[in-house]
C-alpha cells in the first residue's frame, strides 16, 4: 500500500490539475478499501486538504494554483468590470468541480497569497476595484433580497426603483451587474432571480 501511495503521490504531483474528486483519487489508487486508506493517509499527512463535498486540493500545488488563479482573475476582471469577483458557479465551471468546493479553496489561496482576496463569497485580486461604490454594493444586496422575497412574482424595474428608494439609472446598472454575474434574468420588464427560473 505504501508503494501504491508513493506512486499516486508522484502521479498527483506530475499532473497539471490541483483539485481532485474523491472518485478520481480512488481511480488512481485502484485498490478498493486500501484506496480509502491511502486517501485518508494523504489527508492526515497533509498531502491533501479537504475542500468539502468530496474534493481535495494537493497542498504542494497550492503555489501553482495561486499563480494560475491570479492570471485567470486578471482576465476575469478585464471582462467583468462591474463584478466584485468570481463566484462559486464560475469557479466550478472553470475547474470542472462542484461550487460547494469554492469557499474552502478561496480561503486557502487567499491566505496563501495576499494579492488575492475572498469577500462577499467572491474571489478577486486585491488590487481590483470594481466599477461599483460601497453604497451600490449595499443596494445590490437589498435588490437580491427583494427579488428573493418576491419569488416567482418578478417585480418590474419601476417597482424595484420605488422599493429601493433609488433612481432608474442606478437600478439598471445594478441589474446589468447582476446579469453579468448570472444572478438575474429579465422577463420583459420584470426581473427574476435566475436560481428560481432554473
Amino acid at each position: 500500500a505504501l508503494m501504491r501511495g508513493d506512486f499516486v503521490l508522484t502521479e498527483l504531483l506530475s499532473r497539471t490539475d490541483f483539485i481532485y474528486t474523491h472518485e478520481q483519487l480512488l481511480d488512481m489508487v485502484h485498490m478498493g478499501h486500501n484506496g480509502e486508506k491511502t486517501v485518508n493517509k494523504f489527508i492526515s499527512s497533509e498531502v491533501l486538504t479537504d475542500l468539502s463535498s468530496g474534493a481535495y486540493i494537493v497542498n504542494k500545488k497550492i503555489k501553482s494554483a495561486v499563480e494560475k488563479i491570479k492570471k485567470l482573475l486578471l482576465l476575469y476582471h478585464k471582462h467583468h468590470l462591474h463584478s466584485i469577483g468570481m463566484n462559486a458557479v464560475e469557479f466550478a465551471n472553470i475547474f470542472n468541480c462542484k461550487s460547494a468546493n469554492f469557499a474552502k479553496f478561496a480561503e486557502i489561496i487567499s491566505c496563501f497569497d495576499k494579492k488575492i482576496k475572498y469577500s462577499f463569497n467572491r474571489l478577486a485580486l486585491t488590487s481590483f476595484k470594481p466599477v461599483i461604490s460601497g453604497e451600490e454594493m449595499i443596494m445590490r444586496e437589498n435588490l437580491i433580497n427583494l427579488l428573493s422575497d418576491a419569488g416567482i412574482n418578478a417585480p418590474a424595474v419601476g417597482d424595484i426603483t420605488v422599493e429601493l428608494n433609488s433612481n432608474k439609472n442606478s437600478v439598471n446598472k445594478l441589474i446589468k451587474i447582476l446579469k453579468e454575474e448570472n444572478k438575474v434574468i429579465s422577463i420583459g420588464k420584470n426581473i427574476l432571480l435566475k436560481e428560481l427560473f432554473d
